[in-house]
């Protein structure tokens, strides 16, 4: 809910593209500097402190936010800083949702938490922006007050958890760097990791790219497809990603990541059918395999890297992992916005490849397909097991 509220709190000031993409990136910058030092503190700090603390700054400049716009004051320029220290704010939590799961959950249920996260989560992306859409008819501001709400709930609830503390804290006397050092040196060590990570920076790239400038322009392009059909297929795939949660709560793959590889290999299928059948059904019907082959390979990806990540570098492995995916999208956005008009006719197809060959890149890489059901780490030499 809270990207298209603060969307159209922003067009509400100014129908400007480029003051709307200063708003949007200083929320993106904002996470992408503060990641590596987030992920130091989830491995160093309780992490109920830090979901209180990030979710406590959400409520306050989405609060700010909502009162800016009744104020006389230059809106643009803060709300920027606004967005960015909610980008701060984001960036200091997501570490931490990543290394909380194996502290509460038996590692033989991981499959299955992350299974029921992805639902919970998939509904929200469906319910969350017609909610939007009905607080904005009232004005921008009642959405921003309710986002600040929200975090403000959320931060109170996440004061009730009761976890242990790291196995090393802040007080240990180690560097910032340091710590920083040793998770890239986690990250790099393990090659099931770096492989698939730097595989779906371009899967992320370049499908952000169809879903976020390529899609809506074919769309508004071709009478079978239109505004109406991007919509549908659009909310085709948040179900898709909802079925796949459904799913995956029954199965544990013998295979975890060959299982989400193949599956991924199915996010090609939008741009191809963007490409040759532009009519809503059968958009609809790729982006609904798309976001159950999206969402299968995202389960298997967590369990695995929950797993067998010790649990005191978790936080900041997972952050390199996160970084690959939002540096990603910008670039992606930003790439197909300037080749499109150019061209046009060959993106779609070309992303089709380029997003299968990514997404079954990783296959080559022996540790990947070593990993298996039966202890998630076997006879992978350069994953030790976990803590």
């Amino acid at each position: 809910m809270a990207p298209l509220v603060v969307t159209f709190a922003v067009l509400s000031i100014s129908t400007s593209a480029h003051e709307l993409a200063v708003v949007t990136i200083a929320r993106t910058l904002a996470m992408l500097v503060l990641l590596p030092v987030a992920g130091v503190a989830a491995d160093r700090v309780r992490p109920g402190t830090i979901l209180v603390t990030a979710h406590a700054i959400a409520a306050l400049s989405q609060s700010c936010a909502a009162l800016l716009l009744h104020a006389s004051l230059p809106k643009i320029p803060l709300l920027t800083v606004m967005e960015a220290i909610n980008g701060g704010a984001s960036a200091l939590a997501l570490p931490v949702f990543m290394a909380i799961v194996p502290a509460v959950v038996e590692d033989r249920h991981l499959v299955q938490a992350n299974s029921a996260i992805t639902m919970v989560r998939s509904a929200a992306t469906i319910v969350g922006p017609l909610l939007a859409s009905l607080l904005i008819s009232s004005g921008p501001s009642a959405g921003l007050a309710l986002n600040a709400a929200l975090f403000a709930l959320s931060a109170c609830l996440c004061g009730q958890l009761r976890l242990g503390a790291p196995a090393t804290d802040l007080s240990a006397g180690r560097r910032l760097i340091d710590d920083i050092r040793e998770g890239w040196v986690d990250f790099v060590s393990r090659s099931w990791i770096w492989s698939v990570v730097f595989a779906f920076t371009l899967v992320n790239a370049v499908f952000a790219g169809v879903q976020s400038v390529i899609g809506p322009i074919v769309a508004v392009s071709h009478r079978g497809l239109g505004q109406s059909g991007w919509g549908l297929a659009i909310a085709a795939m948040g179900a898709g990603m909802f079925i796949a949660g459904i799913v995956m709560y029954r199965m544990r793959p013998r295979h975890p990541l060959v299982s989400g590889l193949v599956s991924a290999t199915t996010i090609a299928l939008p741009p191809l059918c963007l490409w040759a059948v532009p009519s809503a059904l059968p958009v609809a019907c790729a982006f609904l395999v798309a976001g159950i082959g999206m969402e299968v390979f995202s389960i298997c990806w967590l369990s695995v890297l929950q797993f067998n990540v010790p649990q005191d570098r978790l936080g900041r492995v997972s952050t390199f992992d996160a970084l690959g995916s939002y540096v990603a999208v910008p670039i992606g956005t930003s790439l197909a916005g300037v080749l499109q008009p150019i061209h046009g006719d060959l993106l779609l197809p070309l992303a089709a490849l380029v997003i299968l060959v990514s997404a079954a890149a990783p296959l080559i890489v022996p540790s990947v397909r070593s990993i298996t059901a039966n202890t998630w780490s076997d006879s992978i030499a350069d994953c030790p097991e976990k803590d």
